[in-house]
């Protein structure tokens, strides 16, 4: 059925919202656009809309919170504790997990205090390095010798060749 000539017609969206003249807000330049939607246009958006898409906007995402870096920085004390419990025979890495520090601030601190770093006792103590090779002798293996003295197989193999 046709419109009838004489009726009136109800306005169109935009001027619903924005007036006849328009006042360029974004609600306003939204209803002109959608006015020129077509039904394929209006048919994607009930379809995102049902899928929860475009059921409203929220505020916009907050920048993440930065995480800062936990310093710990030692006292006189501290560091004085610190060379004490080397000299009475800690590891560098017992004492950074009781100071929680790093290595190398570890060693850092030790060396500005004069103490000579221990090697690594990795490894087959040299005393014990000829039981080692009679162990071989009769059949051991390295993974054997390994857990037998407290390292890995490589440490053991290493320390008998070097030996040889």
């Amino acid at each position: 059925m046709l419109p009838d000539a004489g009726a009136e017609r109800e306005p169109p969206a935009s001027e619903q919202l924005c007036g006849p003249s328009g006042d360029g807000t974004g609600l306003c330049m939204a209803a002109q656009l959608t006015e020129q939607w077509n039904h394929s246009v209006w048919s994607q958006v009930a379809k995102l809309v049902a899928h929860g898409v475009a059921t409203g906007f929220s505020a916009p995402p907050q920048p993440a919170v930065r995480v800062r870096q936990h310093q710990i920085r030692l006292n006189a004390s501290q560091v004085a504790q610190l060379v004490a419990d080397y000299q009475a025979g800690a590891s560098v890495s017992a004492l950074t997990r009781k100071y929680r520090i790093r290595h190398e601030t570890a060693v850092r601190w030790l060396k500005i205090n004069g103490v000579t770093i221990r090697p690594n006792r990795v490894g087959v103590p040299k005393e014990r390095l000829a039981k080692a090779v009679a162990l071989r002798n009769q059949g051991w293996s390295w993974y054997q010798l390994g857990r037998h003295y407290g390292c890995s197989h490589t440490a053991v193999r290493n320390a008998l060749l070097r030996r040889a």
